[in-house]
Order: structure tokens, then C-alpha cells, then sequence
């Protein structure tokens, strides 16, 4: 794992693509997840602050720290699987959007989510809820997650696949790969039916999987991911 504290050396992790700057005392590029792990451990130790990064195409200002330590998922990024006959992938959180794209569209095969910046990293579409023009028909990112893996903010693990743990009403209970159940007390509020970013996703009895899709991060460290692909379609006109 590299870690860089020069200020010339992480200025682009200090800032976003709306411009919006902030500062950390240090930059960590973790290449698998028990350097994530190591990471969260110490900073609960020590009380540091932990921004996670993607590849800095936000405008919201998400990825900007306000002091403390920058987890970068830059090396993180390996397309794992591509199954096309079962039609999934699996990918760690820093491959590119486009450069996965490719790699789809090259076997015949379709991922619908499309944020207007496909630059992104796939681990930030999904903290993100991403969404796009495909949106309209297919569907925002959340529609394509089968599993994810994280690392929670204690450095406990945690695998959910969709389907599999649901909350009983406004109480969810998640055990950890340490054997630790985790209760989370949900937020009761009516989600709108329009697409929206504000708030963590909520409906009563729900997918454990989709709390931690669009949390931003603040709920876990996403370290791989399963995705649901699509026959390519026919006869696209635009």
C-alpha cells in the first residue's frame, strides 16, 4: 500500500471536478481489502476522519475531505468476471466505467447505467445510485447490483447478495464475517417516487443490499462488486 502526504503529490485528491477544494493530512492507495481494513482500524484508534475516493468526475463535492486521511480506490480496480452465459460480472470498485463497457460491449453483452461521465469508477456509481439518459428505460444502478462486499467502518466484513437479508420493518440486522450481527435501526420517512440522492434508500422490510447502495460511502467501504448484464440490444437508433 502507498501512502503520500506531500501536497504536490495529492492535489488532485483534494478537489473534484465542480472545483471544489478541501484538504487531508494524507492520501492511502490500498491494492486489496485488508489494506482497507488495516486503514479503518487505525483510524478509529486514532479518531481520523476517512473520505473515500472515486476518480474525482463528482460535481457534489462528496469525495472532497475536510481533514483526516483519503482512502483512493485507484488500484483497486480489476475486472474480476465477465460470465456471459449466466450474464454477470464481477469487478473491484476502481475499474473505469468505459474501459468496463468495452469490455461488455465486446461480447455481445449490455450494461444499461450510464452517468453522463464515463470516466467514473464503477464503486462510486454504485455508493452513488448513479443514473443516466438509459435511466428512463432500464433502470438506475441499484436495478444491477446482484452482491456486494464491504469493509464497515469498524474494519468488519460484510457480503450481501441481494434477495437474502431483508429488514423485519424499520429494523435491520446484518452479520458481520467475524460472526458480529450489526442492528440498524432504519430511517422512517416516505421515500418520494421520483429519482433522488437525499437521505438513505428506504422502504419498509427491505433489501439489507440496497442500504448501502447510494449511502455515499458512509456506511462501508465497497471492495467488489457483482453486476447484472443485459443481451446487447438490437437495432439501436441513438
Amino acid at each position: 500500500m502507498i501512502i503520500k502526504k506531500d501536497k504536490s503529490e495529492i492535489e488532485n485528491y483534494l478537489v473534484d471536478s465542480a472545483n471544489y477544494r478541501g484538504y487531508c493530512d494524507a492520501v492511502c492507495f490500498p491494492e486489496n481489502e485488508s489494506d482497507i481494513i488495516q486503514i479503518l482500524k487505525s483510524a478509529n484508534q486514532s479518531k481520523q476522519k476517512v473520505t473515500v475516493t472515486g476518480n474525482g468526475t463528482g460535481l457534489t463535492g462528496a469525495r472532497v475531505p475536510e481533514g483526516g486521511i483519503v482512502i483512493a480506490t485507484d488500484k483497486l480496480n480489476k475486472i474480476i468476471e465477465i460470465n456471459s452465459d449466466k450474464k454477470y460480472a464481477v469487478v473491484q470498485p476502481g475499474v473505469v466505467l468505459k474501459d468496463f463497457q468495452e469490455e461488455v460491449t465486446a461480447r455481445n453483452l449490455f450494461y444499461p447505467p450510464d452517468p453522463t461521465e464515463q470516466d467514473c469508477f464503477i464503486g462510486a456509481t454504485v455508493a452513488t445510485n448513479a443514473s443516466g439518459a438509459n435511466t428512463f428505460k432500464y433502470g438506475p444502478t441499484r436495478n444491477y447490483v446482484i452482491s456486494l462486499r464491504l469493509v464497515l467502518p469498524d474494519g468488519d466484513t460484510v457480503s450481501l447478495k441481494r434477495g437474502t437479508v431483508f429488514a423485519n420493518g424499520g429494523e435491520l440486522k446484518i452479520i458481520t464475517e467475524s460472526g458480529i450481527t450489526k442492528t440498524i435501526v432504519l430511517p422512517q420517512y416516505k421515500m418520494p417516487n421520483t429519482k433522488n440522492s437525499a437521505g438513505y434508500f428506504f422502504h419498509k422490510d427491505m433489501d439489507a443490499i440496497d442500504l448501502f447502495i447510494g449511502s455515499e460511502g458512509t456506511l462501508g467501504i465497497i471492495t467488489e462488486i457483482k453486476l447484472k448484464l443485459l443481451d446487447a440490444p438490437d437495432n439501436l437508433l441513438t
